[in-house]
């Protein structure tokens, strides 16, 4: 709950260029381990519809859970 106002801010500052996505299932290669639900997924288009790419990725990670976080 931190950081998404921060994002929110951060995508008006931009005028909506660019679209926020969370907790949205982001699977680009199952066989190299590279799927899972994102935190926060920022992709490149004014569209909120579907994530296009280029994409940035961000994945909290709890300390106690520090190992998952890091993939």
């Amino acid at each position: 709950m931190i950081i998404s106002p921060i994002l929110l801010e951060i995508r008006r500052k931009f005028n909506y260029e660019f679209s926020l996505f969370s907790g949205v299932d982001f699977t680009v290669d199952s066989q190299q381990c590279l799927n899972g639900f994102c935190d926060f997924i920022l992709s490149l288009s004014s569209e909120q519809l579907l994530v296009r790419s280029p994409v940035i990725v961000l994945v909290e990670s709890k300390n106690e859970n520090l190992k998952s976080g890091l993939a």
